[in-house]
């Protein structure tokens, strides 16, 4: 398929229904409207936040969740109100807007949108710094129509490992219950009483019974192993056109996990299993995108497919799949963040410097791509290195520590299988 033919046939699968609502957006037609939305810019603010007329001037600003009160501006419509959504400010330049609720906003460039209305007939219009591919477009606008036919699939988890990650959240845990709940799924079971029996506890007594394994691991441990386990189902749950190149995905996030879990253990007092958790869920966002590529477009899905996608709708949609499997707040907004090689953060380590660090090395020492190489930054640009204490770790020792994780992975794969 040449890339005119892709590219007609991605913006003719980019549904921009939910933008019908949106005053003054609504009044563009289908074609201006997707040049419009693939220039969107999405945004979150937290409750307290103030937007001014100001900052927001070069904006087509609506709120999309959340709540946001406009002031200062007499009769100044409601960003929403019955069944038309108002762009905020718009269409004078006054006032100031409280953010009473944490918010998500979509802002629109609004000379943008001017020019595509002030030319509604004109096809030949150039659209500058483009942010989203017509893919990532046409997946955006799925999300945004939850629900609607031809929408994104977002897989399911296991009731099981929510089951557990209920119970073992509850300010009074109940080991009777949890132990109950775990009994009643033979193959979860099976995999508690393993992994309390591995490696992880050489030396100790074997054993037999799930409450002894509950008290040997924890209740944290526990509600990981479910998860994971959980989440290594749903790799395994795509179409056999997807199966060989989610199974790449598969081992690309199972190394990252790993990889984190090791790091975690070695060089810091966080939590490992939950760094290994957070590595196995933070690209699972591509899983529904794929998806939505097989049902949508006559092509086939391989590793280089899996290599178009970028890195910004991937995050987007793992969090999101993860907002919708109910994962906490934190998790969340780590994988929201996605890998930021220059991120400082705190001056302790945290799990989004583990990512980070996992992601370098496997650029580095295991894909080895010439290309993707000569972008990385060096060790020294990566503060997530500085502050797990290993940025003078020599070649030798990291290949020592890659080499670990990936016969750790394999192991845990077949654990978790």
């Amino acid at each position: 398929m040449t890339d005119e033919k892709s590219r007609i046939a991605w913006e003719y699968h980019i549904d921009t229904r939910f933008m019908d609502t949106m005053d003054p957006v609504s009044a563009l037609n289908q074609r201006n409207r997707v040049k419009l939305f693939k220039t969107v810019k999405r945004v979150k603010v937290k409750q307290g936040t103030t937007l001014s007329a100001e900052d927001e001037r070069n904006w087509l600003t609506f709120v999309i969740k959340g709540g946001v009160k406009q002031t200062g501006v007499d009769d100044a419509p409601a960003p929403e109100s019955g069944d038309v959504q108002h762009a905020l400010f718009y269409p004078e330049f006054k006032g100031k807007a409280k953010v009473t609720e944490d918010a998500l906003l979509l802002r629109f460039d609004r000379n943008l949108y001017r020019s595509l209305s002030r030319h509604e007939d004109e096809q030949q219009l150039a659209v500058k710094d483009v942010e989203m591919s017509d893919l990532e477009a046409a997946v955006f606008s799925s999300l945004m129509i939850e629900g609607a036919q031809g929408g994104l699939e977002i897989p399911s988890i296991p009731d099981i490992a929510m089951r557990v990650s209920k119970a073992t959240s509850e300010d009074v845990a109940d080991i009777n219950k949890i132990s109950k709940i775990i009994l009643n799924d033979p193959v979860l079971c099976a995999k508690v009483i393993q992994y309390a029996n591995s490696g992880e506890f050489a030396g100790m007594p074997a054993v037999n019974t799930i409450s002894t394994a509950l008290m040997r691991l924890g209740l944290k441990t526990v509600k990981n192993i479910a998860l994971s386990y959980a989440v290594s189902d749903v790799f395994k749950q795509p179409s056999k056109l997807l199966a060989k190149t989610v199974g790449t995905l598969f081992q690309h996030s199972m190394f990252i996990a790993v990889l984190s879990y090791i790091f975690t253990k070695r060089y810091t007092k966080l939590d490992p299993e939950y760094a290994l958790l957070i590595g196995l869920v933070h690209e699972i966002g591509v899983i529904p995108i794929l998806s939505f590529m097989v049902s949508h477009e006559e092509t086939e899905i391989d590793d280089s497919t899996l290599n178009s996608i970028s890195d910004n709708i991937i995050r987007m949609i793992s969090s999101f799949v993860l907002n919708k499997w109910g994962f906490d707040e934190v998790m969340v907004r780590i994988i929201d963040e996605g890998v930021e090689y220059t991120r400082f953060g705190k001056d302790q380590a945290d799990y989004s410097d583990l990512l980070n660090a996992a992601h370098w090395c496997y650029e580095k020492y295991v894909n080895k791509s010439e290309e993707d190489t000569k972008q990385l930054p060096n060790i020294e640009e990566v503060p997530a290195f500085r502050k797990l204490g290993i940025e003078y770790l020599s070649t030798e020792e990291f290949e020592s520590i890659v080499n670990e994780a990936n016969k750790t992975a394999t192991s845990l794969n077949k654990l978790l299988a």
